[in-house]
């Protein structure tokens, strides 16, 4: 019953917030697109990014403070809609996005955004892009374990086991017990 009540609470702040939709910072569009992705809103949502990316980049007369917030909302609002796009299956506006969250990044986040973008390269079938965006994840958090792990298994179906049964090694070190299941049934 819990989750109805919290699901009725973001249904009517979303219905709120769309009457003073004029009256949103950006802040507040990052929030509600948020809610509307949580509830399966991805159009929605991407709508909703889609104006705190816009007025994210309105820096006219901003000092370097606000502009620094505004970076960082920026970031957040092209991440997400990044997300929102992949599961539409918008695969090439999402991997946009994740590089333009990148160019934002100041490096928080920007590894989940490598990440994502291969994971975006993966359902258009480009193998090479998601090792390479899955390296450079890996290259930024050395203990990205879900980086490791996925790296592992794309690996494996492009034919490199003894890589994938190194990927899932270091993901089990990493605390990742799933990947001891993929080391006993492909790797021995």
């Amino acid at each position: 019953m819990k989750g109805a009540e919290e699901d009725y609470y973001i249904a009517k702040t979303i219905q709120e917030s769309d009457k003073i939709s004029d009256e949103l910072s950006l802040y507040d569009y990052n929030k509600r697109g948020l809610q509307k992705y949580m509830l399966g809103d991805y159009v929605g949502a991407i709508k909703d990014y889609d104006q705190a990316i816009e007025l994210s980049l309105d820096t006219i007369d901003v000092d370097p403070i606000k502009k620094f917030g505004r970076t960082i909302a920026c970031r957040d609002a092209y991440s997400s809609r990044g997300n929102a796009k992949t599961m539409i299956k918008g695969y090439h506006g999402a991997i946009s996005d994740y590089n333009n969250a990148i160019k934002f990044g100041n490096n928080e986040k920007t590894d989940h955004n490598y990440f994502n973008r291969g994971l975006a390269k993966a359902n258009l079938g480009d193998i090479r892009g998601v090792i390479l965006y899955f390296d450079e994840a890996i290259r930024l958090t050395p203990d990205f374990a879900n980086a490791y792990f996925t790296r592992g298994y794309v690996k494996l179906q492009s034919g490199e086991r003894d890589s994938a049964c190194l990927d899932w090694s270091k993901t089990g070190e990493l605390g990742f017990s799933k990947a001891y299941d993929m080391i006993k049934e492909y790797c021995n």
